[in-house]
């Protein structure tokens, strides 16, 4: 038995389980309406299986199908997409389209047609689509049935923003040239705006948006001063990350500062959603559905199936191992899980990912409605190949300094080339140029003379101008002509070989040699002093003041993509097709026609015809061969006038199965009777009347009445499921 096999037996066991929990009133009832009469001695498994046979026949199933509305469909495809199905998510994707009773309504229909049924595990009660209807319903019930493709009628042609290693790259530029970027409140200042504008043209309005993101991803920092710069090695964790996930974290990120599971959530979510968008797009309406539908799924790992264990991503996953239950318990608890923030969570993330490109308008359909598709790439953005990157020749530098950077470098190969060029213009090819300021920025980040030409020349077209190497060599002697350092100073006899550069254990503890036997350590505690010198075999106890801590960059975490194919499925369309409003009508017109037939020959009593007309109604029956007097348990349904006995036993019988009932009582001001509906919950007698309590029909209120003075009662037929 294979593990499609298997789940499907295990999911008939959950139904017949569901059948057999049932309260009694419950369980009789049902059976009667599917297999007729019940008698005894009687045996629940027994029944049940009679009731699996009548479903396992083709043509009761086919016909079940047929006789679906849309509106069934629709709720039948949410409790079958949605996971983990409940009445309030239900209620929830419905929002607008349904009723919270209409669906209610719905639902108990859908059940007494054995179509959907409970199921309570953890203390929740879950709806499931009965597994007996597999076979039918794959072939009708798609999530095209929840999630419309749309109809474009005007294709839309104007160009729009982008995310792309170079704008990341040439905004990490802007910045390293431009620290004082923002106001107090966080919003860029005049001068910053005109800059960006100046140099970024049509692509500068989007920016404020990366900029939120990358405060938010602690890559863009600001100090004291309220100076800001790029945090290289967060931007370089980031740069590792596939291109595609990255715009996703800039989208959400965007939005506020979210922990690390949570972002981990919505990104994966926005990634899905987009991804799954056909060519012929969706309208937001629909795109926010599939949100909802995709965000119910379990996300117990976020990991490889987004990219293998290929190349260059390999390292991070391996190091991703140790976070990912970690994350995915984090998750869990996100808002994307809160079925009543899903919507307005993606509804935010979607004007995010369309102004940053990651979703654009494919045109309008009927009705003048915006029509989304994926931007360009997002797909092949998860799997890029970036072999051979280092070598691409990208970079034109003329003789007076200026730089042409085309396409082809990935985000990390590019972040060196920001530490040392000043952007001058954005645009297909970037426009930088080489300074004496943007040289010596280099060397503040750490680069030294040789990585500055290496890193040029590795990415250059052509051989470096000789005057631009010059000049490299003369800002560097300008740069190190004057230099303050901070930190462990380390002083070593020169008769010690243990504390010597030629010691390579100790030599990468070294971060400058001042002078001959003077070293600038690395170390950022008086601790992780005291261990490299104990190591060597010195004692030593620092009491100075420590130097700047190294910072710890932590990997961004990793995503697992379910990358499925656009659309979601099929159209809904497949050889059994369900019935017009028109043919359904005639149908049950058919079934209440030999109803009344049945009647008129008097082979029906009026409680037995009043009982199958409430289930042919209800969509119950099939067909006539369900229409059967033996089917309907005896009740009396009526009693009037002085017969007290009878409106009594009518009353404690629809106790037993929590029936509707209607009580009338007559008076002089009301001789047409006053009419009092509920469901009673308990008699008490007393030495001459017995009284009856009701909860009163579309309300929580409670009433008491006197049967002793009711002209009538009579028991109102309803769903055994209500």
């Amino acid at each position: 038995m294979d593990r499609e096999q298997v789940q499907n037996a295990q999911r008939i066991l959950e139904w017949r389980k569901s059948i057999e929990k049932m309260p009694d009133n419950q369980f009789f009832e049902l059976m009667r309406m599917y297999i007729g009469e019940v008698k005894t001695p009687f045996n629940k498994h027994k029944l049940i299986e009679e009731l699996s046979v009548f479903l396992r026949k083709i043509e009761n199933k086919e016909k079940i199908a047929k006789l679906l509305s849309e509106s069934d469909m629709s709720v039948i495809a949410a409790v079958k997409f949605i996971s983990n199905a409940t009445t309030k998510k239900v209620t929830t994707f419905f929002g607008g389209t349904f009723t919270f009773s209409k669906l209610y309504e719905r639902i108990i229909n859908l059940e007494e047609r054995l179509i959907l049924y409970r199921h309570d595990e953890d203390g929740k009660e879950y709806l499931r689509v009965n597994p007996h209807l597999d076979e039918v319903f794959d072939k009708i019930i798609t999530k095209s049935i929840l999630v419309k493709k749309a109809n474009v009628i005007n294709e839309n042609k104007s160009q729009y923003f982008r995310l792309s290693p170079e704008l990341l790259a040439a905004f990490a530029s802007f910045v390293g040239g431009n620290p004082s970027l923002c106001k107090a409140d966080g919003t860029f200042k005049k001068k910053t705006a005109a800059l960006l504008e100046e140099m970024f043209g049509d692509n500068s309005g989007p920016l404020f948006l990366v900029k939120q993101a990358f405060e938010n991803l602690s890559i863009l920092v600001e100090d004291e001063n309220g100076k800001s710069s790029i945090d290289k090695s967060k931007f370089i964790s980031f740069s590792r990350l596939p291109e595609t996930v990255q715009h996703a974290y800039i989208a959400v990120a965007s939005q506020g500062r979210f922990s690390r599971g949570s972002l981990t959530q919505q990104a994966k979510l926005l990634i899905e959603t987009i991804l799954s968008i056909p060519e012929s797009g969706y309208t937001r309406e629909n795109l926010l559905r599939s949100a909802f539908i995709k965000s119910g799924k379990k996300k117990d790992n976020t990991g490889e199936s987004a990219f293998g264990a290929r190349g260059r991503f390999a390292s991070i996953l391996q190091r991703a191992k140790e976070r990912e239950a970690e994350d995915a318990d984090e998750s869990r608890k996100t808002a994307t899980e809160d079925n009543d923030t899903i919507f307005s969570t993606m509804d935010r993330l979607l004007d995010s990912a369309q102004e940053l490109g990651l979703l654009r308008i494919k045109g309008i359909e009927k009705g003048g409605i915006d029509v989304l598709e994926a931007g360009e790439g997002l797909r092949e953005g998860l799997f890029q190949n970036f072999s051979g990157a280092e070598e691409r020749k990208v970079l034109n530098i003329d003789a007076a300094y200026n730089v042409l950077l085309f396409p082809g470098l990935p985000l990390e190969s590019l972040i060196p080339l920001t530490e040392i060029l000043d952007l001058k213009k954005f645009d297909t090819a970037v426009s930088f140029e080489l300074t004496k300021k943007s040289i010596m920025r280099g060397f503040d980040s750490g680069m030294d003379e040789k990585s500055v030409v290496s890193t040029l020349q590795a990415h250059c077209v052509h051989d470096l101008p000789q005057n631009l190497l010059v000049s490299i060599d003369d800002w560097k002697k300008s740069y190190s002509s004057v230099a303050v350092y901070k930190g462990y100073i380390l002083k070593v006899a020169s008769d010690n070989p243990a504390l010597s550069e030629k010691n390579p254990n100790f030599a990468k503890h070294i971060v400058e040699t001042l002078a001959p036997g003077i070293f600038l350590l690395d170390v950022s505690t008086d601790e992780e002093a005291k261990r490299i010198l104990e190591s060597s075999g010195k004692d030593f106890v620092a009491k100075i003041r420590s130097a700047e801590p190294k910072k710890a960059s932590e990997d961004f975490p990793i995503l697992r993509i379910d990358d499925a194919e656009n659309g979601d499925g099929g159209d809904g369309s497949g050889f059994l097709v369900p019935t017009s409003d028109d043919e359904r009508k005639a149908h049950f017109d058919k079934l209440r026609g030999a109803l009344s037939s049945m009647r008129e020959r008097e082979e029906l009593t009026q409680e037995e015809y009043e009982c199958l007309l409430f289930r042919v109604n209800r969509k119950i029956v099939l067909d006539e061969s369900q229409l059967k007097k033996e089917s309907v348990k005896f009740a009396k349904l009526e009693a009037t006038g002085m017969d007290f006995p009878g409106k009594v036993h009518i009353i404690e019988q629809a106790v037993a199965d929590r029936s509707t009932i209607e009580i009338t009582f007559m008076s002089s001001e009301n001789p047409e009777g006053v009419l009092a509906t509920g469901i009673p919950v308990s008699t008490e007698k007393s030495d001459d009347d017995v009284t009856v309590t009701m909860k009163m029909t579309g309300t929580s209120v409670m009433k008491t009445f006197s049967i002793s003075q009711a002209s009538k009662v009579r028991r109102v037929y309803s769903s055994a499921f209500s």
